[in-house]
């Protein structure tokens, strides 16, 4: 069986670690430059910005910071003294400001989605838990520098342990921000779908391209921060060697954070064009000749960009119900 604690391998891996994280700091510039475009339009006033977008910022340039300081921590030279506790620190806080980010982007959405104080509620302490457990991270991290060896981690299995809590909570939050989403979005709360959920009647009702929006890019977001993440807790957990430990943090973290910040994009530059049709739906009981309500007309659903608190499209719904008696 190989053996992961011998000096060899962990530089060997130690240097795959470094080309992997240069690579995907170039990956992530490229994603940065061809998405400027949209910070753009709010510097020149052609979108107005609002506070959530507060978070999308810090998402995408927490990354570019954790990974800046990063490679400051690879290239810089084993024989010279070097500030290992601060720079840590700072990949610590950029690192975990980025995952703690990411899920914020999501969740405001589905605060918007709901609009209900329970949810709200329920979601901003998952939120603050997310961020103490963060703070404690940063706390519990203590770093050296030996002469000839680089910055050495006192504790790596503490650390590794914090790391590991940090990625757990960050995977329940989204488990439960794409849940409430999805709820929402498939089933909702309007008078028709209440009635069909009485009825057990399952109607064939045209989704809106608002709705598939949201839903397409949250299964995105869902999928690939839940299967990198997996990736990264199963390898802090091996605990193979300290390279091996980080070895899956650097690509789910970008790729979570593209995908969220895309799915932020894809929303805000939503715009809606004609409104459906409505609907057709025929509603039967469980007797052989049709109940009294032969069709209802659901709702022309229409968006606007409106500036409510959480500064995203507000879907108006107005329904009609046209009901014909048939004998």
């Amino acid at each position: 069986m190989k053996d992961w604690n011998t000096i060899s391998e962990t530089l060997r891996d130690y240097q795959i670690l470094v080309k992997m994280v240069h690579v995907l700091f170039g990956v992530y510039v490229w994603e940065l430059l061809t998405s400027m475009d949209f910070e753009w339009d709010f510097i020149t006033g052609k979108k107005k910005f609002r506070w959530p977008f507060i978070f999308y910022i810090a998402n995408r340039y927490s990354v570019l910071l954790w990974t800046s300081f990063q490679l400051l921590l690879f290239n810089h030279s084993v024989q010279q003294p070097f500030a290992c506790q601060a720079i840590y620190t700072l990949v610590y806080i950029f690192g975990q400001t980025a995952l703690l980010t990411t899920s914020i982007n999501l969740a405001i959405r589905t605060m918007a989605i709901w609009s209900n104080i329970f949810v709200t509620a329920g979601l901003t302490l998952m939120i603050l838990g997310n961020a103490v457990v963060i703070i404690l991270e940063v706390y519990h991290s203590h770093e050296f520098f030996l002469y000839g060896v680089g910055c050495i981690t006192s504790s790596p299995d503490e650390t590794a342990w914090w790391i590991r809590a940090a990625l757990l909570y960050a995977m329940t939050l989204d488990f439960v921000v794409l849940a409430l989403s999805i709820y929402k979005i498939t089933i909702g709360t309007s008078p028709v779908s209440q009635h069909i959920l009485k009825s057990g009647i399952k109607p064939r009702v045209p989704q809106s391209k608002l709705t598939q929006i949201l839903f397409k890019h949250g299964m995105i977001y869902y999928l690939t921060a839940f299967l990198t993440g997996l990736v990264s807790v199963i390898f802090l957990s091996l605990r193979l060697n300290d390279a091996m430990n980080e070895m899956a943090i650097p690509p789910a973290q970008i790729i979570s954070t593209i995908a969220a910040c895309r799915a932020v994009r894809a929303l805000a530059n939503f715009k809606p064009g004609n409104p459906p049709k409505p609907a057709q739906m025929n509603l039967h009981s469980g007797k052989k000749h049709p109940t009294s309500i032969n069709k209802i007309s659901t709702a022309d659903i229409r968006t606007k960009e409106s500036d409510n608190s959480f500064g995203l499209f507000e879907v108006e719904t107005v329904r009609r119900r046209d009901l014909i008696s048939s004998n």
